[in-house]
């Protein structure tokens, strides 16, 4: 029905055609990952070159579509990055993001695979969309030189953002004794950085770095920028339940532009549900933060006799 003056238009359904991609059809599910301002959508979806609804998969893909029904493909599974690497079939991190000015930023598994019971983001690449020529730019991938004091990239984690100016955040995955992902012997941590317009990237905050909550972080992940530089991200702390993967539950903290990280919402304080201090947050996750520096979250709370979650 349409209500209050909106209006209704499909985009894509399953199995159609998957766009750009001649023989293969969208399968199972998508992934919406960003709406801009001039209604153009950032969305994900499996791929096969069979046409059922559901039906394993041969891979994602990512597009860009305007209203309308004008379809653009960012890029897909079995394709190359500008270096020739090919995307693996094991896809995207979502979420990737999309801006404004029709920009996207997104995280990928690569070829070839890391070795069995290996996470599939040890071999991974971060990657720009300029959304005037469709073109990717290649940021890092594995292997490759990182700033001080990374060393070297290990991948990329789930979850990117990127603001109207260009600011892009994204969670890399390094070698670091705080870390929380043990494989092979080897320690891997997940950080917080910035890459700028022209792609210099700075640390923000790291496995090691002091909590104001206690402890020290060894996991950040689900970060969110507005047009302020303004941060609010999800931690992990040492002083926090055990976590042996790359991407742990979290807690919600927000660094204001060049200020010090505080505490919004952590595992264990009372979260503010009726009546007052019945209720606490289990972990906290996926923060937004808007230009007025106005922080929404989600909490997963406890009363120590049910659990839920709510939107703060």
């Amino acid at each position: 029905a349409h209500q209050r003056g909106y209006s209704f238009e499909l985009l894509a359904s399953i199995p159609d055609p998957a766009p750009g991609s001649p023989g293969l059809y969208l399968v199972n599910d998508f992934e919406i990952e960003s709406l801009n301002d001039s209604g153009e959508v950032m969305w994900g979806a499996d791929v096969s070159p069979v046409q059922l609804p559901v039906t394993p998969a041969a891979g994602e893909g990512y597009w860009l579509s305007k209203p309308g029904g004008s379809h653009r493909l960012v890029t897909r599974s079995d394709l190359f990055d500008p270096e020739g690497v090919q995307f693996s079939r094991s896809g995207f991190m979502g979420p990737g993001d999309s801006n404004n000015p029709g920009d996207a930023g997104f995280g990928w598994r690569l070829l070839p695979a890391p070795p069995p019971a290996a996470d599939s983001r040890l071999n991974s690449g971060l990657y720009r969309l300029n959304g005037q020529t469709l073109s990717l730019t290649t940021l890092f991938k594995t292997g490759q030189p990182a700033p001080p004091p990374v060393n070297i990239w290990q991948g990329v984690s789930s979850a990117i953002n990127l603001n109207n100016s260009g600011d892009l955040l994204f969670h890399g995955i390094y070698l670091t004794s705080s870390g929380t992902y043990t494989f092979n012997a080897l320690r891997y941590g997940v950080g917080l950085f910035h890459a700028s317009p022209t792609n210099v990237i700075t640390p923000i905050v790291l496995p090691g770095d002091a909590a104001p909550s206690g402890g020290s972080f060894n996991n950040i992940r689900n970060s969110w920028i507005n047009e302020a530089g303004d941060i609010a991200f999800g931690g992990h702390t040492d002083l926090d339940p055990t976590c042996a993967v790359l991407a742990c539950p979290e807690s919600i903290y927000l660094k204001l532009n060049g200020q010090p990280i505080v505490s919004i919402a952590h595992a264990g304080d009372v979260a503010p549900i009726a009546p007052l201090g019945s209720w606490t947050y289990q972990y906290a996750f996926g923060p937004r933060i808007n230009k007025n520096k106005d922080v929404l979250f989600v909490g997963q709370v406890t009363n120590n006799v049910t659990n839920g979650r709510g939107v703060f």
